[in-house]
Formats: structure tokens, C-alpha cells, sequence
């Protein structure tokens, strides 16, 4: 009989727990333990140089910016976390739903997938 014992979990996910009593089978239990994400910004570092993260040379007539996440530098939790939408921290342009393109001030337009990748079209 086990009188207490402690477990201690660091991430979530799924977990099964088995009791034993020398080597016979006892009581599994299966649970799942949930995790918050963590957003960290996306935002390209004061000292960025071309070719780092977020920052690209662009050329002004058609330039198309792939292989990008939005999502690689976060936490994403258990169950893992996805975007839903993606806008401006401004809050004076609409919100677009993940998948969708939006168009930027700029002429070009933005995608943002729900795994997190973003392509952008000058």
C-alpha cells in the first residue's frame, strides 16, 4: 500500500501513473496537466542586421518573406497553443483571422497561419 508519494510535473502534456506492489500490477491512473504559453514579442532586436529574424531586405517592386514563425521564440503551452488572428498592436485596423491575408500600409500584404508561419508580400 503506498501510504504517499509525490510527483512532480515541469511541462504539461499526458501522463500515466501505475502503482505497483512488487512487480504485480496495481492502479494506473492517466491524466492530463495544462499549461499556459508564453508569448515572448516578435519584434526585430535594436541591433538587427539583415539576414536576422524579422528583418529582410525587401525589394520594393515584389518581395515575398517565407520560412518566418511568429511562434518560435514562445512557450506554447499543453495543449499547444495557435493564433487565431493576427493585427496591430494599434487597434485602429481590423483583426484578420489566421489563414487570411490582410493588406499592410504599406501596399503589401501579410499572412499569418495558425502554426505560426508568416509570409509577407511587398
Amino acid at each position: 500500500v503506498l501510504a504517499s508519494q509525490a510527483v512532480t510535473i515541469t511541462n504539461g502534456g499526458n501522463f500515466t501513473i501505475t502503482a505497483t506492489n512488487g512487480g504485480a500490477t496495481g492502479v494506473s491512473n492517466s491524466f492530463a496537466v495544462n499549461q499556459a504559453p508564453t508569448a515572448v514579442a516578435d519584434a526585430p532586436a535594436g541591433n538587427s542586421a539583415p539576414g536576422g529574424a524579422f528583418h529582410v531586405a525587401l525589394n520594393p517592386v515584389s518581395s515575398t518573406v517565407n520560412g518566418v514563425s511568429v511562434l518560435t521564440n514562445d512557450t506554447l503551452g499543453f495543449p499547444a497553443a495557435a493564433v487565431t488572428s493576427f493585427g496591430p498592436s494599434t487597434g485602429l485596423e481590423v483583426t484578420v483571422a489566421s489563414g487570411n491575408t490582410a493588406a499592410t500600409s504599406g501596399g503589401g500584404t501579410i499572412k499569418v497561419a495558425a502554426g505560426g508561419a508568416l509570409t509577407y508580400t511587398a
